[in-house]
């Protein structure tokens, strides 16, 4: 992130701690609706001590994304590498992945980083696209797996724009408390990217299994 935060090498906890609780109120009440007063608040500091940690709330905004983009990425990298190697298992083993992460315990981070992104500066933006598009570049891969084993008939770049926003936004519409509801959301959401059903992916899943 450049020069941001400020002193984050010595004082990270603090500032985790001030990316945790403003990702909570960003998500809930929306940047501008947050005042770092509030922020503070909930932290129990004092105002001015957020500005020891960044320059200003937009900073603290580019850190929170920060923090959603790049493990984001991880927790989708991590999962990959102990994943089968079939394409289809890889495919649903990312789409969990993500799931995971937009529904578990960074939902807060991800929540701010998918609505106000544009509250970010252009430089801010600038600074965090080679990362998002390293996690494009992942998906990619697995859809280019996918095409070369004749599952996907659509071009992969094209799917992937499809996607991402229907994992991001699952959020609004779908309700999956458990790992398991969370696992056959992606599974479901596999099949419709395949113009499949369901039953027709878990079949095709298990060929693909026996052929390993």
């Amino acid at each position: 992130m450049g020069h941001h935060p400020k002193k984050a090498a010595q004082e990270g906890t603090r500032a985790d701690d001030f990316v945790r609780i403003a990702s909570a109120l960003f998500a809930k009440r929306g940047f501008d609706r947050t005042s770092v007063r509030e922020i503070a608040q909930a932290l129990g500091v004092a105002s001015g001590t957020l500005f020891y940690h960044f320059d200003s709330k937009e900073d603290l905004l580019e850190a929170i994304i920060s923090k959603g983009i790049a493990d984001g990425y991880r927790k989708a990298a991590d999962a990959l590498a102990s994943s089968p190697l079939g394409p289809l298992s890889r495919f649903l083993t990312l789409a969990s992945a993500h799931i995971e992460v937009v529904h578990g315990e960074l939902r807060h981070v991800h929540h701010v980083w998918i609505r106000e992104w544009d509250r970010l500066t252009p430089k801010a933006r600038d600074r965090m696209r080679p990362a998002v598009q390293q996690y494009r570049d992942l998906l990619d891969g697995v859809l280019v797996e996918l095409q070369d084993a004749g599952h996907l008939k659509s071009e992969p770049s094209m799917t992937r724009h499809l996607m991402l926003p229907a994992l991001n936004w699952t959020t609004s519409w779908s309700r999956v408390s458990t790992k398991a509801a969370r696992r056959e959301l992606a599974r479901r959401l596999c099949a419709a990217s395949l113009n499949i059903t369901p039953v027709d992916f878990n079949a095709m899943m298990q060929a693909e299994r026996e052929l390993d």
